[in-house]
């Protein structure tokens, strides 16, 4: 009875609502330039005018500013998309459902439904899957399937990030999708960047072969979340595509392999490097510089001679190097005596995870000097390891080690911020890597 009055209630409203799409289409074009900070100031602007919410609503199903109505009105921005989406969700969730409510009722066009998906972004939990589902069918019933995949995308990126027991649900609801939707979601996972998002991509592989690649490229560029023991089962999973007849899925595990950078798994692309497909012997090329931090041409030979020595050194002569950088009881070594043992560490990137671990510990050292040299051997080894390590410098005493700190974690997270641990931790966090206080 209240969803049916509610639904009584919006029919009625829509009536009053072109009057408001030029005040509306004004205020977005003054935010068509603002600042990200100045979304939510717009956002209660829009909410001023008046009843809103169904030019709101056309506008995000559209995707452009509410003017005349069609397709010659301007496309909206990123920002003005964001303006319309933070005045809609202050709507209330009883007000977004009951506006869904009445597309599920009367799904009309591919416009209401894209709305629709992009509401239920706002406010949906991991319980209202099937309300997204239903929206889909929806849409293929209208024949739109294709045209609502972008606001399916961001209505489950959005899920995802606001209630992780969506990853648990998303198996059931991708088996029963279309190839495009389920592709759809597939890059919703990926966009999510959380460690739940790796499990779930990687819970897809072999579901549906066909769009084994497409998951295998998600997983690849989720790959650098994985905890150590971890990434040696999800390469495992990996490595069995490395010989797929679909040259897609052969390239994308192999990219996958690259970004994981498991010792282990270089013998495997060392025997790509002589396969008749170019592209994917180039790609192994590639994938094995990026784990090996040498530049050897594709020569299957100087490879395995590489790595013998590799796996020789670090077998029998990295225990030893490593067990030098550890404290004892008498006063720790001096820079003159780590700096011979860190620059040999330093040298073999191959294992650099399990290296870097051990280096950072000397961070603690009393000597300043010693602690921006450490901060430069992590720098050169590139490993992620020890972000949080090198977060806790940008507060140490000695300038010279804040400095070294701020240049290791440029260079190893590929960012530019200011030396300040909010900025890295939020800019960190936007990535998927969560580092400890």
């Amino acid at each position: 009875m209240v969803l049916a009055l509610l639904l009584a209630l919006l029919q009625a409203d829509a009536k009053a609502a072109p009057s408001l799409a030029e005040p509306v289409a004004a205020v977005l074009a003054r935010a068509e330039e603002a600042r990200p900070d100045e979304v939510a100031s717009f956002a209660r602007e829009l909410s001023g005018l008046g009843d809103v919410k169904h030019v709101l609503f056309e506008a995000l199903g559209r995707g452009r500013v509410p003017r005349a109505g069609d397709d010659d009105d301007p496309r909206l921005n990123e920002v003005q998309s964001a303006v319309v989406l933070e005045a809609v969700r202050g709507l209330g969730r009883p007000a977004l459902q009951a506006l869904v409510a009445d597309v599920l009722a009367r799904p009309v066009s591919a416009e209401r439904v894209r709305a629709a998906l992009r509401v239920q972004g706002l406010f949906a939990a991991a319980s209202d899957l099937r309300v997204i589902e239903r929206l889909l069918s929806s849409a293929r019933e209208l024949g739109a399937s294709g045209e609502v995949e972008p606001a399916l995308e961001e209505a489950l990126g959005a899920l995802l990030a606001r209630d992780e027991r969506t990853v648990a649900l998303l198996g059931g609801l991708w088996a029963g999708l279309d190839e495009g939707h389920a592709s759809a979601v597939v890059r919703a996972i990926e966009r999510t960047r959380t460690h739940a998002s790796l499990r779930c991509a990687a819970d897809l592989l072999g579901r549906r072969p066909a769009l084994d690649a497409s998951v295998l490229l998600a997983v690849g560029n989720l790959a650098e979340l994985a905890a150590s023991g971890e990434a040696e089962l999800l390469a495992e999973e990996i490595q069995r595509y490395l010989t797929s007849r679909d040259t897609r899925e052969a390239q994308a595990a192999v990219a996958a392999l690259a970004r994981l950078r498991l010792a282990r798994t270089v013998p495997y692309l060392i025997e790509l490097l002589v396969v008749e497909d170019k592209v994917l012997a180039r790609a192994a090329l590639g994938a094995l510089r990026a784990i090996g931090g040498v530049s050897f041409p594709a020569a299957p030979n100087a490879w395995r001679s590489w790595y013998g020595t590799e796996e020789t050194w670090w077998q029998a002569r990295a225990p030893d190097l490593l067990a030098a950088l550890e404290p004892g009881e008498e006063e720790p070594l001096g820079l003159a005596e780590l700096m011979p043992v860190l620059r040999e560490l330093s040298e073999h990137a191959l294992h650099r995870d399990a290296i870097s671990v051990q280096v950072a510990d000397t961070l603690a050292h009393p000597d300043p000097a010693v602690r921006v040299y450490v901060c430069q051997v992590l720098q050169r080894l590139g490993s992620r390891a020890p972000l949080s390590a090198l977060l806790l410098l940008l507060g140490d005493k000695a300038y010279a080690v804040r400095q070294a700190a701020h240049a290791a974690l440029g260079a190893i997270v590929r960012a530019d911020l200011p030396p300040d641990p909010r900025a890295w931790t939020h800019h960190l966090a936007l990535q998927g890597i969560v580092v400890s206080e």
